[in-house]
């Protein structure tokens, strides 16, 4: 290969006809090594950075759900103490935030209502982004209210003020009915008590 062919090939790997890893392997048959065929594709401007992706949604998050996945899982569970956003994110479950993101970067709010739990407070939350609505009562003991209508707790105003048409209805619910007058001290619901809620 002579200096003329040299320099044909370098520029048509700066004018994109051919790619760097083509360059690289013609001149690694030759003898050089690849630091050797990279120094030389920089000394006549060839970037080292690969060619522009030429992607163009519709509209902004139009290319489709966008799946995240933290190269590394949550170490500090204090949003206050957070290193960076998987331990923000890992958070959330244990200090359930009054606002979020959605899909297009807006506030999303995020209702807290005090349900009755047996030995201290518990606030369930309900999320809402206009499209959907998900409901979370955790550690909810309905009964600490009375029987209520079919003697598994009472559907309180809080409780179906979260729950009242969602979407998901996520609720604590550890016993059956048959369990519930012994273990209903420890101040959790039964499944059919969350069934209930969910149909009023």
């Amino acid at each position: 290969m002579d200096e003329k062919q040299l320099r044909d090939l370098i520029g048509d790997v700066k004018d994109g006809r051919a790619s760097r890893r083509s360059f690289v392997r013609r001149m690694l048959a030759l003898g050089l090594t690849a630091p050797m065929a990279s120094q030389m594709l920089d000394f006549c401007g060839v970037a080292q950075a690969q060619t522009k992706f030429e992607y163009k949604p519709t509209k902004r998050g139009g290319g489709g759900a966008l799946r995240l996945l933290w190269w590394q899982g949550a170490t500090l569970l204090n949003p206050h103490f957070a290193v960076g956003t998987k331990d923000q994110e890992g958070s959330r479950i244990f200090y359930e935030p009054l606002a979020g993101y959605g899909p297009e970067g807006e506030l999303v709010p995020v209702l807290a209502a005090e349900i009755p739990h047996k030995g201290g407070r518990t606030f369930g939350l309900r999320v809402e982004d206009g499209t959907s609505a998900i409901a979370y009562l955790s550690d909810h003991a309905p009964q600490e209210l009375g029987p209520g209508p079919d003697g598994w707790g009472d559907y309180h105003a809080a409780a179906r003020a979260l729950a009242d048409g969602v979407d998901l209805l996520i609720h604590d619910a550890q016993y059956t009915i048959e369990e519930l007058p012994a273990r209903g001290p420890f101040g959790h619901a039964a499944a059919d008590y969350a069934v209930g809620l969910a149909a009023h």
